[in-house]
């Protein structure tokens, strides 16, 4: 988590679990060119033994990176009186708006021991906005 306080007032609080995915993805790509070394170079079938082992472990990382991918930023404007706020996963983005006069509570989950999904609820009179 990074913590920023912008000359103009604004306070920007960016959260990410990019490492991990970008860890996980080099290791498919890793496993994709093993796949092909074998392939092309070693003249190895298909179906063999040293392309099967190196397929499962890239479908695995491959979508654990997809998984693991998160991105959450809140922009605390202090000339609008609003927070803006956006969190980003692999193949879906969230935003919106929340003024200050409509923010009551906001509350942060920490995440649970295999989760890296952190919860952050904002309470406002009308509903919760959970993140």
């Amino acid at each position: 988590m990074r913590i920023e306080k912008q000359n103009n007032g604004n306070i920007e609080v960016h959260i990410s679990y990019v490492l991990m995915s970008y860890l996980a993805l080099f290791g498919t790509f890793t496993c994709i060119f093993g796949i092909l070394y074998f392939i092309y170079i070693e003249n190895q079938a298909i179906f063999s033994y040293p392309i099967i082992g190196l397929v499962v472990p890239a479908v695995i990382l491959g979508i654990s990176g997809i998984v693991l991918f998160e991105k959450s930023s809140f922009i605390f404007d202090a000339s609008k009186s609003e927070l803006r706020w956006k969190k980003k996963r692999y193949f879906k983005t969230k935003k919106g708006i929340v003024p200050f006069y409509d923010i009551k509570e906001i509350k942060i989950d920490k995440p649970l021991p295999n989760s890296n999904d952190m919860g952050i609820q904002i309470f406002t009179p009308n509903n919760v906005v959970c993140l």
